[in-house]
């Protein structure tokens, strides 16, 4: 994995730059600002524009900030602009549009801004909070956290439509509907009814799981998680119907009590998967070595309801900020009271959290982690796949979709070298495929190879369950399937009664899985549980990928029953291209969508109970000079889109390691 960038703000008055280098093992600081002075204690990052924006608390008594950052090639920040805020700023979130919302606590307040792509600040709204009637004074609330409002979090909902304030003063979820204006200065946040807590609960953060289905909101005061199932319906166009209560310590405890006890929830994050849920705990101390605890949840899909897996230990004390990595495979925990940001090494397939610390850093007083997802760039420009030393497929049989051209045609040469036994070419062009196989076999390399070429249309469905039959009906065994095909389009154009990239790059390439799984399975028993490979090109922009239709796919139809695929390939909320952009929006989507799919279709593809085992491959060859994108015809050309594809891009000889290296032997989990 490249190097990544991490930012981490802290009460020492400091923004510090990280370079996190998994290889090395290392977290080194590279830069520092103190230009957010006193208290930047949340940051948000705009990747696409390369800004970030940073509360700050301000002085007691005073006045906040929210200030704006240009993000610099290594990692340094130039301030761009600074506008007032409610005193006590601790959160902040965007919306559409340039709409970002600040929340404060201290002050008891929330602020509304249109920001520019420049960085200009531009300020709307501002509201201010006081406790609800008869809460003041009242025996059963805590006295020092809840002696007035404290909203302490921002956060929109995944449509975008609503902004949820936690309010750990009131007991409230506090609710706000959004109205985009046609211009971004005109967007404006209404308040709605209320969700009530329960009475001292303290509700500090909360976060929806990718489905928006359900969202879970932790109490501080209480050291609970209270999950909701979320509908968007009633009067105030959002409901939330509670589901479970479970103490963030795991099973058997009940509620805290703050009046007595140092103990306090902090933070929530949810993995890629939405399978796990992890919370962190201030000031529990229940490690052997006396440091705080993050806890461990597994996620019912069809519920919401979490399980207690496990404790593991902070690496330090007061845990205020826990993030995990983009991909998920690492979390990053600030440690307020230590003085530290460490990264943990996680199981992707079981969530475990390891104890070891893998990289650690020295911050200030550290209370919020943001990583750059710029690291796809850095992976583009600084590491190259490669093909694995002393590999021999001499006995294997394995089939390349796409593979007359771009990437899989240079997959399939190196697979050819490589000595497999069984070379399937699957060619929308059986002329082109032809051509294919004669210049793969003019090398001397490749005599060892029996190459066929099978015609296979993506386009169309049925074409697809042919080739799918054909191989389970055809081929004596398959060790290894790589579904390579897949278009990038700028013009909307239809197949299957779907927007051709949906059909292609999501429904076609799972219905293809899913049609050669059995022989995959059936191969695999038959070497005595090896495991056999299923590949799927995806990309690391899949991240990039949200999109309103996701969540809530009735909005293509004016609120009516609509399926996720209909509705993301409606030619009015299809968005083909992006004036500038060289990547395509759809074309992103459908990798978010294809991820999702892999990884449910990685969690059912082997039974060990019958010694079937199939390693589910999700693989990055990264932005390739290639015809992927052989159907457009409106490339964005100009000086930006030139450069950038001149300084990163790599040839599909560079790209197609990635493809080869899944059959190295020590694949035996999925990746």
């Amino acid at each position: 994995m490249a190097p990544q960038q991490i930012f981490v703000g802290g009460y020492d008055h400091a923004i510090d730059s990280f370079i996190f280098d998994e290889a090395e093992g290392t977290l080194v600081k590279t830069h520092s600002t103190l230009q957010s002075s006193p208290g930047p204690s949340w940051q948000h990052l705009v990747p696409e524009h390369r800004l970030l924006f940073s509360g700050c608390e301000g002085p007691e008594g005073g006045i906040g900030y929210l200030d704006s950052y240009k993000i610099g090639e290594d990692g340094s920040l130039t301030k761009v602009d600074r506008k007032e805020c409610v005193q006590g700023c601790v959160s902040m979130d965007m919306g559409k549009n340039g709409f970002l919302v600040t929340a404060s606590y201290d002050a008891s307040g929330v602020n509304t801004y249109y920001v520019k792509e420049t960085g200009e600040i531009v300020p709307l709204q501002k509201l201010m909070f006081v406790l609800p009637d008869g809460q003041a004074g009242h025996p059963d609330i805590d006295p020092v956290r809840q002696d007035a409002a404290h909203p302490h979090e921002a956060r929109i909902d995944p449509t975008g439509k609503f902004l949820l304030i936690p309010d750990l003063g009131s007991d409230y979820l506090r609710i706000f509907s959004i109205t985009y204006g046609e211009k971004g200065e005109d967007t404006r946040i209404e308040e709605v009814e209320p969700l009530i807590c329960t009475t001292r609960a303290g509700p500090r953060h909360c976060y929806f799981d990718r489905t928006g289905k359900f969202m879970y909101l932790v109490e501080e005061l209480a050291s609970m998680v209270r999950v909701y199932q979320v509908e968007y319906t009633g009067p105030r166009g959002i409901d939330f119907t509670p589901v479970q209560r479970i103490s963030s310590l795991g099973l058997g405890k009940g509620p805290a009590d703050t009046r007595v006890q140092k103990l306090k929830a902090a933070e929530v994050a949810i993995s890629p998967c939405d399978k796990h849920l992890y919370i962190s705990n201030r000031y529990d101390r229940s490690m052997p070595d006396g440091t705080d605890s993050i806890a461990h949840f597994l996620i019912n899909p069809d519920d919401g309801t979490l399980t207690f897996v496990e404790l593991t230990s902070a690496g330090g004390i007061n845990p205020r900020h826990i993030r995990l990595s983009p991909d998920g495979s690492w979390l990053c925990i600030a440690t307020q009271d230590t003085n530290r940001v460490a990264m943990f090494k996680r199981d992707i397939d079981t969530g475990s959290i390891l104890d070891e610390v893998i990289a650690e850093g020295q911050s200030g007083q550290p209370v919020c982690i943001t990583w750059d997802t710029r690291q796809m760039m850095l992976g583009q420009i600084f590491s190259r796949p490669f093909i694995p030393s002393g590999l021999d497929l001499s006995d294997k049989t394995i089939v390349v979709t796409g593979a007359n051209t771009g990437l899989g045609f240079e997959c399939a040469k190196h697979l050819a070298k490589l000595k497999v036994s069984k070379l399937i070419l699957g060619c929308r062009s059986i002329d082109k495929g032809n051509r294919a196989k004669e210049i793969i076999l003019s090398d001397i390399a490749a005599r060892f190879t029996d190459i066929e070429v099978w015609e296979l249309d993506q386009c169309k469905y049925a074409s697809v369950i042919a080739f799918g039959k054909r191989v389970r009906t055809t081929l004596s065994r398959l060790d290894g399937f790589i579904c390579n095909a897949g278009v990038a389009m700028r013009d909307y154009t239809g197949a299957e009664d779907l927007e051709a990239t949906i059909t292609i790059n999501v429904i076609s390439t799972i219905l293809l899985a899913i049609s050669v799984l059995p022989k995959l399975r059936e191969t695999s028993a038959s070497l005595g549980g090896i495991p056999t490979n299923l590949s799927i090109v995806g990309s690391s922009v899949h991240i990039f990928g949200e999109h309103k239709l996701l969540v809530n796919p009735s909005l293509a139809r004016g609120g009516k029953p609509v399926d996720t695929f209909d509705a993301v390939s409606d030619p009015d909320f299809a968005v083909m291209s992006v004036p500038g952009n060289p990547m395509s929006p759809q074309y992103t989507l459908s990798k978010t969508l294809l991820h999702a799919l892999a990884a449910e279709l990685a969690a059912r593809s082997s039974r060990p109970d019958l010694n079937e085992r199939v390693t589910v491959n999700w693989l990055n060859p990264g932005w390739c000079v290639s015809d992927i994108d052989r159907h457009d015809k409106n490339q964005p050309q100009g000086f930006f889109a030139r450069l950038l594809r001149y300084l990163i891009q790599r040839t599909t000889e560079q790209g197609s390691p990635m493809k080869v290296e899944s059959f190295r032997r020590d694949y035996g989990v999925n990746s």
